[in-house]
């Protein structure tokens, strides 16, 4: 179906619409930080390098007695030298801060600059030459990798644009300095024109490479910390997470270079890239100047006044291109409009017998040539947006390998003794463009079929003043707004999980759980997917709800029988190196010190690849199972819940000082107690006084997950959770439970984007949605539609048993106390959203038996990666737990065929090396570093060096249990056992 839209009005917008306040003012500081500072660094660049054909026409050629191709030579060495020196810059740009490296440069080429005006011959000019282009090397891919790290795709090249009016403004200014040291310093001193304008361009460029030492904000990985705030640079890392860039510093490995040799798109940029270069050859070789003199009718003065007037034009192209680019038409099409005015001034200057009028036509169009070279190089920085290390090798490699074309190409066709008609080399350049105006298109054909989201006509341009109608069959509106989409397996140490029934499937292996053998296998099917994490379930009760007895819960195998999903966690860990590990626990059934103990050791048996999903309990067979006739009170359970984490935080966070552990054999002694805290607390619901017995593990604190979107379950999240465990059928329905999280999660002072939601999801994903489809039909057949309604009847609190099967449900209906409020939430938001289904016992039957009440997706990849982004999309959900309905078939289809598809889309992370480091659960969220707890996060109080020791406890008198069911104050809350 056609996309109908209104007629859109372009309008010029610095920020897109969809930037908060917070973001607006982080772009405009970084806008001031980097962009004038790129200019007038790329200024004095083009100055420096320029100068050469201004002074070249100013009388060097007489004093230093030139006859022959020392021009075109002495250019060949400075790109001789801007070619080799980019070899050795590229690998620091992931190992030593920008805000060095660049200053260092400009300096450096600033200081070879000067020396160039006590040039006495040939030689010593042509070493200057190789030094300025050495130092000058890296300065261009340098700022275009800093672009890349501080905007999205859909900002870089209108403030690419404005860094490269430093090429034109450097072209043009060198030539108004040479006609002022011509006219007016010539002689003084006894120094020509021609030297004085070394001088004073080395005078101009030294005092801005200082400056930007302390200007540059260097890059998020590595930043400068001189004008931005940390917060600042938080922000900044997650607006770039959810435009699928990668901000984790990473380096540069063998691994690597591999994956990036099995891809096309830096081969085919590159060849873009070469295309580039000799289509733009045009511009640097001095034709329009030579042409002026050829003349005879300027003063040398006048010459180089005259030759200001090109570049001087180019101000207004480069504008016009990257702006075009970024708001109207995308990089394919900018350059496309860009070189057909090039490829018009190069036919005229390929049959140079024209009016000298059109002559001067043919020279003024010579910068469209370099006009949309920030349109280029961020076209690059935002197809490879997914890792830092392959973008800054890949922004060098391919300037380095198509700048060395032009160290000799302009020997064969740009001869000086053939000025000032360059036949050849206009007829070079011409079929250089052509070629590249075909190239940049077929890239953009490529990336539209690898990420249909139309690749980088970015959103922004989409969206002036545009309202779509919805796209159906998978309109891909995402653009550069979309991010990195997390997926975790969803299983259970149990028979029948959210498709009950299916055990019964040839297929399915769920009977086999209670060997080790399955879970090894599955976590070596998940880690050879790159899947984040394995997200276990708990319960620790049945479902009885149904006809008020436990029998077809166990009779149906539904959630029945269950063991421990923390036993086979060191196996997987095992045979795995890059997997998480979620681990449902209550915080209801064993004192915090144990459950402290138990998660440490995993923590330190994975290496830091556990994570905790907090859940509360509700069930009344669990509560009866340790001695409680009733569950606790749900809102009090969240309370209880809060004073626990408190309590784990203090033993995982507070006990034990970093350097603890401290062996020393000489004096026998292993670990300092001094340094290992006892954590005294007396508390409403629990009272302790003891050291936490295990030393720090690799996270401390497991990364924190937590069930529930119920009004006291979303406060709890607000307060401890890192990653929420969300359901519901409709993406419209749960939206408002996400955005209220996150607004009260700012509301205390967190990053509203550092909680990560995560949605039950079940994908059934064939090679085709034929194929697909087969397979969900052969699904139903096995289906136990009676322990579905156990699992419904279980979480909603009603009894479909007593209702007729065509009668419609109502909340009304729930008459059970103690339930999953959200889930209960969730149906009844379902209800009113979706009036045309009439929610019978039938209906629901026929819904829970696969999948739960979760969404289930069926087809191909693309349909189901459709699907999948526009949950991200509509719901803002971050990530999915995918559930499986046979095991491992599910998770088998997931990671061959659905993950290379998102993959293909740059929405999914490529497998990490061999010999890269693996990263701890919370890394994996979060990015390389930050192994502990944020410090926005109110665990990050108790920390060591922070937490406040507390007086030792005097038991109560009463003897009060650690589980209780009074009232309190204290906030918090958590969701129940799922």
């Amino acid at each position: 179906m056609s996309v109908h839209t209104k007629r859109k009005r372009y309008q010029i917008k610095w920020f897109s619409e969809d930037d908060t306040p917070a973001e607006r003012r982080l772009i405009t500081k970084l806008d001031l930080l980097i962009v004038p500072y790129a200019f007038l660094a790329y200024w004095t660049k083009y100055i420096d390098q320029s100068n050469l054909n201004n002074a070249y026409v100013a009388g060097m050629k007489e004093d230093l007695g030139f006859q022959g191709n020392e021009l075109v030579q002495l250019q060949t060495m400075y790109t001789v030298g801007a070619v080799v020196g980019q070899i050795p810059f590229m690998f620091l740009f992931t190992y030593v801060p920008m805000f060095w490296v660049i200053p260092f440069l400009d300096v450096m080429w600033g200081i070879f600059t000067l020396l160039q005006y006590r040039a006495s011959g040939y030689a010593e000019l042509a070493a200057y030459r190789f030094l300025v282009g050495w130092f000058e090397a890296a300065f261009f891919p340098a700022m275009h990798y800093i672009f890349g790290s501080w905007y999205r795709g859909d900002e870089i090249a209108r403030r690419g644009g404005t860094f490269y009016l430093g090429l034109t403004l450097g072209t043009l200014t060198a030539g108004l300095i040479q006609a002022g040291a011509s006219s007016r310093l010539d002689g003084v001193h006894g120094v020509a024109g021609w030297r004085w304008m070394y001088i004073i361009c080395a005078v101009i460029t030294v005092p801005i490479g200082v400056l930007g030492y302390f200007i540059l904000p260097g890059t998020p990985e590595k930043p400068n910390k001189w004008f931005l705030k940390e917060d600042e640079i938080e922000l900044s890392r997650a607006r770039l997470k959810r435009a699928g860039h990668a901000t984790e510093d990473q380096q540069f490995t063998l691994a690597t270079l591999k994956r990036l040799a099995a891809k096309w798109q830096p081969w085919a940029l590159l060849l873009l890239d070469i295309f580039f270069w000799n289509g733009s050859i045009n511009y640097s070789t001095g034709g329009y100047l030579l042409w002026l003199k050829s003349l005879g009718r300027y003063s040398q003065a006048r010459v180089n006044e005259l030759g200001a007037i090109s570049p001087a034009l180019g101000i207004f192209y480069t504008l016009f291109v990257c702006f075009m680019s970024d708001l109207v038409l995308g990089p394919a099409w900018a350059i496309t409009l860009s070189y057909t005015w090039n490829i018009i001034g190069l036919v005229i200057l390929v049959i140079w017998n024209v009016p000298e009028s059109a002559l001067w036509f043919a020279f003024m169009l010579t910068y469209t040539s370099v006009a949309m070279s920030s349109v280029l190089y961020g076209w690059v920085n935002s197809t490879l947006r997914a890792s830092p290390v392959e973008r800054s090798f890949v922004l060098v490699l391919i300037n380095t390998i198509a700048q060395s074309t032009t160290a000799w190409t302009p020997l064969l066709v740009f001869k000086t003794t053939e000025a000032p008609r360059f036949t050849k080399g206009y007829s070079f350049a011409l079929a250089s463009s052509v070629c590249l105006i075909i190239t940049a298109h077929i890239i953009r054909v490529c990336l539209q079929r690898s990420e249909p989201e139309t690749s980088f006509v970015t959103k922004m341009a989409e969206n002036q003043d545009t309202r779509a109608e919805p796209v159906e069959n998978g309109g891909h509106d995402l653009g550069e707004g979309r991010k990195h989409i997390l997926l975790n397996a969803f299983d259970m140490s149990t028979i029948g999980h959210l498709s009950p029934g299916q055990w019964k499937n040839p297929t399915d292996k769920s009977t086999t759980k209670r060997n080790l053998e399955y879970w090894i296998e599955l976590a070596k099917i998940l880690e050879r997917g790159g899947i984040n994490a394995l997200f276990l379930a708990d319960t620790y009760g049945g479902y009885d709800t149904y006809e008020g007895s436990l029998d077809n819960c166990i009779r149906r195998a539904a959630q029945w029988p269950v063991t421990d999903p923390t036993i086979p966690i060191s196996a997987m860990a095992a045979v795995t190196k890059n997997l998480a590990f979620g681990i449902t626990a209550s915080t209801s059934f064993e004192p915090p010190f144990l459950l402290a103990k138990r998660f440490s050791t995993l923590d330190h048996f994975t290496r830091g690849r556990v994570g905790w999903n907090i859940v509360t309990s509700w069930k009344k067979a669990a509560f009866k199972a340790i001695g409680l006739d009733n569950p606790i009170d749900h809102d009090e359970r969240y309370r209880q819940a809060d004073e626990y984490l408190r309590v784990l935080y203090k033993l995982w966070e507070g006990s034990w000082a970093d350097d603890a552990v401290s062996p020393d054999p000489e004096n026998d002694s292993y670990a300092d107690p001094d340094k290992i805290r006892t954590i005294n607390h007396t508390g409403k619901y629990f009272s302790l006084s003891t050291r936490h017995i295990v030393d720090p593990s690799p996270q401390r604190t497991p990364f924190l997950f937590q069930a529930g979107t119920s009004a006291a379950g979303s406060e709890f999240a607000t307060t401890h959770a890192e990653g929420v465990f969300v359901s519901g059928q409709s993406a419209a329905a749960l939206r408002p439970k996400i955005d209220r999280i996150r607004a009260l999660a700012g509301a205390v002072g967190r990053d509203p984007r550092s909680i990560k939601f995560f949605c039950t999801f079940t994908p059934i994903v064939g090679r085709t949605d034929e194929d697909a489809w087969e397979k969900y039909e052969e699904l139903k057949k096995y289906a136990s539609t009676i322990g579905g309604l156990v699992l419904f009847s279980g979480w909603t609190g009603i009894d479909v048993s007593r209702i007729p099967l065509d009668q419609e449900l109502t909340e009304a209906d729930s008459l059970e106390a103690h339930k999953v409020r959200g889930v209960l939430d969730s149906f009844t938001a379902l209800r009113k959203e979706n009036t045309a289904t009439k929610w019978t016992p039938r209906t629901v039957a026929e819904r829970a038996a696969i999948g739960g009440l979760g969404p289930v997706a069926v087809g191909s990849p693309q349909t189901v990666a459709d699907e999948l982004e526009r949950w991200v999309r509509e719901a803002d959900v971050d990530g999915f737990n995918l559930a499986y309905v046979t095991t491992p078939g599910t998770f088998e289809d997931v990671v061959d065929l659905l993950i290379p598809e998102l993959r293909r889309r740059g929405v999914y992370p490529e497998l990490p090396g061999e010999d890269e480091e693996p990263l701890t659960a919370r890394e994996k969220v979060y990015g390389k570093g930050q192994r502990g707890l944020r410090v926005d996060h109110v665990g990050s109080t108790y920390k060591y060096d922070v937490y406040k020791e507390e007086e030792p406890y005097k038991r109560r008198a009463d003897g009060a249990p650690n589980i209780s069911t009074e009232n309190s104050d204290l906030g918090g809350g958590a969701h129940g056992d799922s």
